[in-house]
């Protein structure tokens, strides 16, 4: 048998390749961001995460273009020098479209240890207040999940900032903790990784009337109350810092959320060159230690507002011809500041094991926010609801109602032209104040617009716009075949749409959201370490350290598949020696044939030396005998 002198190298290589693949998990794998109580902590070493970050946008431009900065890897590869002589760890990235792919950046910033908070853009809602919690408003957020959910150094997702800024505005804030609900839901379904969900609370401001007082204290209450509440708060404060106030005006605006059970991560709108002072003010007094952190200021440079005098804010200066960087002086003031910084902080371990939600507010006054939230958006209701109606729109009036650049308002016009009777099209409606939701009501812009047409339809027998819009609507017979699903589904809600969903074909809908204050993505994981850890500015695994992590496992994974490949060798060849000892024997005689011959010989004497031949075994050999010649006596 020939030996292949290439036998081993398909493992060499296996071996070269896992190696290869273990130095990269264990250098440039993020420790995940978890929540317990109002703190953010590691998940491994159980140390606090101070949130110290910058707002990663694209810089102004004329076109008024908006790159995804996350999709281009040249730009991280040139940008993450500047965030490492920064110090920080989080980067705010307000556009985010996930149809892109933004592996190369997302590991590119995780071997630099820094963590992204994701806005889900505002593009995807226009209008709290108005706009309903529809399948149309949900399907973007689960696209944006799918794209972000296995990036472990995503720090969290916030909602679409809201411009919620009074008490009779409040009635949008249902749909916002809808929303929240059930992206957090949709993350369990697909088994992904609980990522931390937070909302934009809104402006805070110098604005001191009572109105706004109540305005404000109700919605910090609103968020922070029952199980449906997000998992941390970003209230901005562009107004507060308009002005310049001092310590005094900051401790007057956060008064509000010195009770608040869950993370506060704050967005102060820098004044001018005011950007370390609010380091100070953040991150070293000990009567803003209930704050996790903030989101200081911004990368590329623009305008403080529209005054053409005004002095700008950010860090880096783009050259609008060349696209060349310079850092400004607020760069390396905040790059001292962050370098120096000590705040003080505690473990894991120190963290009581519960708060206590706040008390919901209920709708009183001009205060408009129901607790009782939207159903979960359920496209497959909304599909069988469709095959009940005659009276449906066209398709050139759906392509017109389904783009995301709709106005919704002009809809809901156009809608109530049909239903002018408020029972006549009950099962759309919604009222966010007594939270009463028309078991239609999730449905997009054309199917709510065909079941208010059908309806009108059957009430006055034509199937045509009545304020005069032509080929909008068309009557068709009904569709022969259906889901299967259908009947269950519509005998609980009704044509009509006045009953409650309360099962699908596989699950129960979850009415109401798990009871506990510890959401979504905030478990203490089983592995923390007891003792707590580094609590003093810790950033969990230095670079350093997981390098020396990796290496290490890649030396003890070597030598020990070196080891099995070696033992594997030896086996081998065992195998081949006996394969050719129980091949067939093609000699005459066994000491021709090249290997040993069992023994021992029989041992046999010459008798007599006038006997010339002496038969001998037939596999051994004659001894050598002396050669001399006997003595004749």
């Amino acid at each position: 048998m020939t030996n292949s002198p290439q036998h081993g190298w398909p493992q060499l290589f296996q071996l070269i390749t896992l190696t290869s693949f273990l130095i990269k998990f264990a250098c440039g794998e993020a420790d995940p961001i978890i929540i317990k109580g109002n703190r953010l902590f590691y998940a491994t070493n159980g140390s606090e995460f101070l949130v110290k970050g910058i707002v990663y946008d694209s810089p102004p431009s004329p076109s008024n273009n908006r790159p995804d900065l996350l999709s281009e890897k040249t730009v991280c590869e040139r940008d993450v020098q500047y965030f490492k002589q920064l110090k920080i760890n989080v980067l705010e990235v307000n556009y985010f479209n996930p149809r892109l792919d933004h592996t190369a950046c997302m590991r590119i910033l995780s071997d630099a240890g820094i963590y992204v908070l994701a806005s889900m853009s505002k593009d995807y809602i226009s209008d709290w207040a108005n706009q309903g919690w529809t399948v149309d408003a949900f399907n973007p957020f689960r696209d944006f999940i799918d794209n972000v959910a296995s990036y472990k150094n995503i720090l969290g997702l916030v909602g679409p900032r809201s411009h919620l800024n009074s008490v009779a505005s409040s009635r949008g804030f249902p749909q916002m903790k809808a929303q929240v609900r059930d992206i957090k839901d949709y993350m369990r379904e697909k088994k992904y990784r609980a990522i931390p969900i937070g909302i934009r609370s809104g402006d805070l401001n110098k604005n001191t009337t009572a109105a706004y007082q109540q305005f404000r204290d109700l919605s910090v209450d609103y968020w922070s109350c029952n199980s449906s509440l997000p998992d941390f708060l970003t209230p901005a404060t562009w107004g507060a810092f308009e002005y310049c106030g001092g310590e005094d005006t900051l401790e007057k605006m956060f008064s509000s959320y010195s009770d608040i059970p869950i993370p506060i991560i704050v967005r102060p709108q820098p004044c001018e060159s005011r950007v370390v002072s609010h380091v100070e003010q953040l991150f070293e007094r000990n009567q803003y230690s209930r704050f996790s952190g903030a989101i200081l200021t911004e990368y590329f440079e623009r305008p403080l507002n529209a005054t053409a005098n005004s002095n700008p804010i950010g860090l880096m200066r783009a050259n609008s011809v060349t696209g060349q960087l310079a850092a400004v002086v607020e760069f390396h003031a905040l790059s001292s500041k962050f370098a120096t910084l000590i705040p003080k902080t505690m473990s894991i371990a120190q963290m009581p094991t519960s708060t206590a939600a706040l008390t919901c507010p209920t709708p009183s006054g001009d205060w408009k926010a129901s607790n009782i939230l939207p159903p979960k958006p359920y496209q497959k209701l909304c599909s069988c609801m469709m095959d009940t109606l005659r009276c449906i729109t066209t398709s050139e009036t759906i392509e017109w109602l389904d783009v995301p650049s709709h106005n919704i308002t002009h809809t809901y016009a156009s809608i109530n032209e049909f239903c002018r009777n408020g029972n006549d099209c009950a099962g759309l409606g919604q009222n966010q104040t007594t939270g009463t939701y028309g078991a239609f009501s999730m449905c997009n812009s054309s199917d709510s617009y065909s079941f208010a047409m059908n309806g009108y339809w059957k009430r006055h027998g034509t199937c045509l716009s009545p304020i005069g819009m032509n080929n909008v609507a068309m009557l068709r017979d009904l569709p022969k075949t259906t889901d299967p699903d259908c009947p269950f589904l519509l005998k609980q809600v009704g044509e009509d749409g006045l009953g409650t969903l309360t099962a699908t074909p596989n699950a129960a809908i979850n009415t109401s959201p798990p009871e506990g204050t510890g959401t979504f993505g905030t478990n203490t994981p089983n592995n923390i370490n007891k003792s707590g850890g580094p609590v003093n500015g810790s950033t969990g695994l230095s670079f350093k350290t997981k390098l020396g992590i990796g290496i290490g496992v890649a030396v003890s994974t070597t030598l020990g598949l070196l080891l099995l490949l070696f033992l594997l060798n030896l086996k081998r060849k065992r195998a081949q020696l006996n394969q050719s000892e129980t091949q067939e024997d093609t000699h005459q005689r066994k000491e021709l044939d090249g290997r040993p011959i069992d023994g021992p010989c029989p041992f046999v004497e010459a008798p007599d030396r006038d006997v010339y031949a002496v038969e001998l075994h037939a596999d051994c050999l004659a001894l050598e005998i002396d050669s001399k010649e006997p003595e004749i006596k």
